[in-house]
């Protein structure tokens, strides 16, 4: 049976291992006591110089850090016009986390993304910027097949006229611009195949 002094150890042992759960932080985020200044951004995605075809979805995803509870929004922007806000993207109030948005690419060329953490008091991250290219397919396709045979005729006369200049001068000595003419010679356009 079990004697008085065995079932006191029980008890101070088990009351030993409830206060010693009661100092335990609860969550890994609950410590925000030490966050502050501004939080920090870093895109993740999309790469720099990265390219995409028109309506094709840019999925823009950044880590913040120095976050915390007080963090009221990030905006993510796309040639400084805000496309998305996320408010309050950290309700467990952790001081690392990851947000992400789409885009849909849009208007041939080079886009800047950017993206902007803010704090309930106005302080916000310097902005994450990245540049991407836009690439429209279709005007590709029927640009290239135009600018190359108006290419090649343009470069095939301009080396025919040098090589006469050269001639007529005599100068079998090339300069900078004979090579220069040289590097800029065109591919020959594809001839049809006799029938």
């Amino acid at each position: 049976m079990n004697s008085p002094k065995s079932v006191s150890r029980a008890l101070l042992l088990l009351l030993c291992t409830i206060l010693a759960a009661c100092t335990l932080p609860t969550s890994e985020g609950d410590d925000t006591s030490n966050i502050t200044g501004p939080p920090t951004v870093r895109l993740v995605a999309p790469l720099p110089n990265a390219s995409y075809s028109v309506g094709v979805a840019v999925i823009i995803q950044a880590s913040i850090s120095n976050a915390g509870e007080d963090l009221s929004r990030v905006e993510f922007s796309v040639d400084d016009t805000i496309v998305a806000t996320q408010a309050d993207p950290n309700p467990s109030g952790v001081p690392t986390f990851s947000v992400s948005q789409s885009w849909t690419a849009e208007g041939a060329g080079q886009h800047r993304i950017g993206v902007i953490a803010f704090r309930e008091d106005g302080t916000a991250s310097s902005p994450a910027v990245v540049t991407i290219n836009v690439v429209d397919p279709s005007s590709l396709s029927n640009d290239d097949d135009n600018d190359d045979s108006t290419t090649n005729a343009t470069a095939t006369n301009a080396n025919a006229q040098q090589a006469n200049d050269d001639d007529d001068n005599g100068d079998d000595t090339t300069d900078g611009n004979d090579q220069q003419q040289a590097q800029s010679t065109a591919r020959p356009t594809n001839t049809s195949e006799p029938t």
